[in-house]
C-alpha cells in the first residue's frame, strides 16, 4: 500500500474520531479546555488533509479521471449533507443556520467559478 494512502487514511480516521468527540459537547464530561483542544486537533488534521488533497496530481489520463470522479463525489456528498441540513431546519420551522447556508452557497459558487475558469483557460 502506498505510504501517502496510509497517511491519508490515518488522517481521515483521526479527523472522524475527533469530530465525533466534539459533536456532542457536554461540560460535565469534557471540560472547556479539552473541548478547545479537540477543536484545535480537528483544525490541524483538516489542514494536513487539505495539503494532501491540494498536492494530488494524476500522472496519466486514468489517474486524472479517478481524481475528477473522487472530487465530484466529494462535492456531491458535502453539498447533499448541507442541503439535507437546510431542509431539516426548514421542516422544523427553524431559521436557516447562516453557516450552513453560507457553506452550501460557497461550495456551489466555487464549483461554478472554477468550472468557468478552467473552461476558458483551456
Amino acid at each position: 500500500m502506498n505510504r501517502n494512502i496510509v497517511i491519508e487514511l490515518l488522517l481521515i480516521i483521526a479527523l472522524v474520531l475527533l469530530t465525533l468527540t466534539a459533536l456532542d459537547y457536554n461540560p460535565y464530561w469534557m471540560p472547556m479546555g479539552l473541548h478547545l483542544s479537540v477543536l484545535l486537533g480537528i483544525t490541524i488534521l483538516f489542514i494536513l488533509f487539505a495539503t494532501f488533497v491540494w498536492r494530488e496530481q494524476g500522472g496519466d489520463e486514468r489517474e486524472r479521471a479517478l481524481l475528477n470522479m473522487s472530487d465530484r463525489f466529494a462535492f456531491l456528498a458535502g453539498s447533499t449533507v448541507l442541503m439535507v441540513a437546510v431542509l431539516v431546519e426548514g421542516v422544523w420551522m427553524h431559521m436557516g443556520d447562516p453557516w450552513v447556508l453560507g457553506a452550501l452557497t460557497a461550495m456551489v459558487a466555487a464549483k461554478a467559478v472554477a468550472y468557468m475558469y478552467y473552461q476558458n483557460r483551456h
